[in-house]
């Protein structure tokens, strides 16, 4: 199961290595829905922050524990990111 600390070395990583994108796949467990959050480099920083105090280690919203991030990438282009999280 990923967690918060998966997530900021993900972000970490995007940073270190130069990458476009870091996308978030959410969902919403009570009705069945998810969407895909994609952060553009220039926001990593402000995003990860977001993202740090607003959901808890097991990547549910602290405020609406039925939203979740359920995974997560770092990619260059936007179908790097739908191939990953759309097909996993």
């Amino acid at each position: 199961m990923k967690t918060l600390k998966d997530l900021k070395e993900c972000f970490e990583f995007a940073i270190e290595n130069k990458y476009n994108y870091v996308a978030v796949l959410v969902c919403n467990i009570e009705s069945d829905s998810t969407e895909i959050i994609i952060n553009h480099s220039k926001n990593f920083e402000s995003k990860l922050a977001y993202y740090q105090t607003s959901y808890n280690d097991d990547l549910t919203l602290k405020t609406y524990t039925r939203v979740k991030i359920v995974s997560f990438v770092y990619a260059d282009t936007f179908d790097e990111i739908e191939y990953v999280l759309l097909n996993r």
